[in-house]
Order: structure tokens, then sequence, then C-alpha cells
């Protein structure tokens, strides 16, 4: 009788660590220098999933957001990838009418970073996280937000 217990306590510990990774945590790798010294390569972030939380984004917030980049596969064509990127918001900008949210970004090492002029202008819709924790290397642990 014990036994089922626990394995039922540990099954349902499984699922919903699973359903909070799913919809409510991510993890990600930092693969860049353009977040230096907040952030280096080989960092590991904890971050809220924006697409299934609505928490508001302030200016010098960190946000994690896809963009498009193009690749020349022929004199004829473009292929776009999906690439995501992290940065820190310089200036919100909302549009009333459509209750919509847009965003200038920029890395915090100008040197290694694309302008925010070279990012153009982050739409709420491509915003796909919030990053919350440095959590490795384990020296390096912080809060972000």
């Amino acid at each position: 009788m014990k036994l089922t217990k626990y394995l039922s306590l540990v099954a349902l510990s499984i699922a919903i660590a699973i359903l909070l990774r799913m919809f409510v945590f991510r993890t990600y790798l930092v693969t860049s220098n353009s977040m230096f010294p907040t952030l280096s390569p080989g960092d590991h972030i904890l971050s809220l999933n924006l697409r299934s939380t609505f928490m508001p984004i302030y200016s010098n917030d960190i946000i994690i957001f896809e963009t498009l980049h193009g690749l020349k596969a022929s004199s004829h064509a473009e292929i776009f990838k999906k690439e995501l990127l992290i940065k820190r918001v310089v200036e919100v900008k909302s549009n009333l009418l459509s209750n919509h949210f847009s965003y200038f970004v920029a890395g915090d090492n100008a040197l290694e970073s694309m302008t925010k002029s070279e990012i153009g202008e982050v739409f709420c819709y491509n915003v796909v996280g919030l990053p919350i924790m440095l959590y490795y290397p384990l020296n390096r642990m912080t809060w972000l937000q």
C-alpha cells in the first residue's frame, strides 16, 4: 500500500513538472557575448514562457524573442530562418488602436551586439520569454528581473 502511494506521488510530481516545463517555464543556453556582462556564453537561464503567461514588459526588462534572418539560397531566392535573440528593452511603444505593444531592444555589450536600428521593432507576438534567473554556472546564479 505504501509503495503505491509513493509511486502515485512520484507520477504526480513528474506530471506537474512536465506541465510547468511545457506551459510556464523554459530554459535557454546563451551563445553570444551580446548581453555581457549580464549574460555570458555558456550561461543557462530560466525564463517565463510568455506565450502562455501574460506578464507586462517594461523598459530595462530582458526579453527573448523570435526574429527571422534571411539567408541567400541562390541569386533569386532567400530562405528565412527563425532565430531566438535575447536583448534588453530600451523603449516600449504602444498602439492604442490595436492594443498591441512593440519594443526596441539592444544588447548590454554595444561592441558585440546588433544596434536597435539593425534589429528593428520587436512586436509583442514575437516575444517568447522573460528571463527570470541565471541558474548555471552555479557561481553566477542570480535573479535577472
